[in-house]
């Protein structure tokens, strides 16, 4: 049989490649991987579309009641109205290839849809997974895709599709583990991508943009209630400087062993970029998002960017910082081009616990100077931290309490998340080499929890009361010593959801409420008023009093 572009040939007329990629992303609309690789596929000629099946705000969100069809493994809900539209989505794009974008928390629900959608699409179409458990649990990915794509993914995808295009062998490609039979075709990984300004700009085209929530199927624009709508989020490095035990980074450095693994952009191309979504979507957009994992890393490239920013762009944006990189003349710079919050990973207080648990080693010290920084030059700080930790002692919970209530306010604290125990990450082989620690521990469908304690539960309701300061540091400590209490925590958590819509719109902590009406009047006066609108623009760059929580 004559392929399509010997056909073309022989009739004289111009080849275009004629494959067609639908990605599947599962509550994340953010999703910049499949977008960067959707953009590649699309620059060399072939037609994409992204379909996302719920939002990153539905993540947790289930009904009061679930249906027999529906799927429901928390954190995931998906009813069987939107798995059917996924399936009709899928019948009409008729793909010749389909890829699953995932996060482990998302493992079990990739492998339901995979299973459902394989009769809506065409006898023999491949589906390939790509994510970060691709490393972790990839026998698993294969019991449910025919490919899987380890490491960064724009050369494979283009070279997988492009071998399909033109029948030729594709099971040998790099970066690809294949499932051939009874077999796994385990390829090696391709180093890392140096040189990252010669990629597209990710793929943010929403006329072949699906969003699959509340039982409806939308296109042509972002769905209602994402933060897209008027944010964009961008990275300007790949990889992490640093190798914490319970993330992934160790294990994406393994797979590039003897490679640069950390490499960033050219402040120009990150500025092009920026001015390009400026100049599309015009006054919708309002506010960036920096999704490196550390920014503020490289001095000189920082006041490069800086400066163009300031002059470039000019809107308010966000990004993470790191205790000992967060330097005062680069948070200086950051702050003048329009630097509104940073969230910044604590973790632990407890100096044994970063040492020897989590391989951070951030002294006390270093975490209290980045936090007199911040807050001298009045930028918002978000702390992250990870709490129902079984590796922690009384004291380490001790010392981490005793640390947020030495540290300046104003700042904020994320929600405490218990610490999560990811299959192929290192801190799951320290636990199973303590055996009083492994006891302590559950497995669930992806990965490890410890067992629920009320102990727990009164540490983490502790830490996040650290943050308001209608409390004065003697009344946490009264909290800290009541027996009842550690008992029944309970009700410090009750105290913090009365607290917390108090101090932040809808709860949400990046979003102080007394800001937010402000802002809100300042654009309400600004749409009713049109001629004054510059003059708004250039008051809220004037800089303000730190706002008090």
């Amino acid at each position: 049989m004559l392929s399509r572009e010997r056909i073309a040939a022989q009739r004289g007329e111009p080849y275009k490649h004629a494959m067609k990629i639908v990605f599947i992303t599962l509550f994340d609309e953010f999703c910049l991987g499949v977008r960067y690789i959707s953009a590649v596929l699309r620059r060399a000629g072939h037609e994409t579309a992204i379909v996302h099946v719920r939002r990153l705000e539905d993540i947790n969100r289930f009904p009061e009641q679930v249906g027999q069809e529906d799927y429901f493994l928390p954190p995931a809900y998906v009813s069987a109205r939107e798995i059917a539209l996924l399936q009709e989505t899928l019948d009409r794009l008729r793909p010749d290839l389909i890829g699953f974008s995932l996060t482990s928390n998302f493992v079990a629900l990739a492998e339901h849809l995979t299973r459902l959608v394989r009769p809506a699409v065409r006898q023999g179409t491949k589906i390939v997974w790509g994510g970060i458990d691709m490393l972790a649990d990839p026998e698993r990915a294969l019991r449910s895709a025919d490919i899987i794509c380890r490491g960064e993914g724009e050369e494979a995808m283009l070279e997988l599709v492009e071998a399909l295009e033109h029948g030729s062998d594709w099971r040998g490609i790099a970066d690809l583990w294949v499932r051939d039979g009874e077999r796994i075709v385990r390829n090696p990984a391709r180093p890392p991508r140096q040189d990252l300004d010669q990629l597209p700009y990710p793929d943010h085209d929403l006329s072949h943009s699906y969003s699959i929530y509340d039982n409806k199927v939308v296109t042509g624009r972002y769905p209602e209630g994402s933060q897209l709508n008027d944010y964009y989020v961008i990275i300007t490095a790949r990889g992490c400087p640093y190798r914490c035990t319970y993330c992934c980074s160790p294990a994406v450095k393994a797979l590039y062993d003897g490679h640069r693994y950390y490499r960033r952009r050219r402040v120009e191309t990150v500025i092009d970029e920026l001015r390009q979504q400026k100049r599309t979507r015009g006054e919708s957009l309002v506010f960036i998002g920096f999704h490196d994992d550390v920014f503020t890393i490289n001095p000189k490239w920082i006041k490069e960017f800086a400066a163009a920013y300031k002059k470039e762009i000019g809107l308010r944006f966000w990004c993470y910082t790191f205790p000992t990189v967060t330097r005062r003349d680069m948070m200086e710079q950051l702050k003048d081009a329009g630097l509104d919050y940073v969230i910044m990973g604590l973790q632990a207080g407890g100096q044994r616990v970063l040492n020897e648990v989590f391989r951070r080693k951030t002294p006390r010290e270093a975490i209290v100077e980045a936090m007199t920084i911040l807050t001298d030059l009045g930028i918002t700080v978000i702390i992250d931290l990870i709490g129902s930790n079984p590796f922690e002692t009384e004291e380490d919970r001790w010392e981490t309490f005793e640390l947020l209530t030495s540290l300046p306010r104003p700042f904020a604290i994320h929600p405490v998340n218990p610490l999560t125990l990811y299959k192929g990450s290192e801190i799951v082989e320290m636990a199973r080499r303590r055996p009083e620690i492994w006891a302590e521990i559950e497995e669930y469908n992806n990965d490890y929890l410890a067992k629920p304690k009320p102990i727990y539960d009164f540490w983490n309701a502790l830490h996040e009361l650290c943050q308001y300061d209608c409390f004065s540091r003697d009344e946490l400590y009264a909290f800290a010593r009541d027996e009842y209490l550690r008992g029944h925590p309970g009700y410090l958590q009750m105290l913090n959801r009365i607290i917390k819509p108090l101090y932040y719109f809808d709860s949400n902590v990046s979003v102080v409420k007394d800001r937010y009406v402000r802002e809100l009047q300042d654009r309400v006066y600004a749409l009713e008023h049109p001629s004054l609108r510059q003059l708004v623009r250039r008051m809220a760059h004037l800089p303000r009093r730190p706002h008090a929580r």
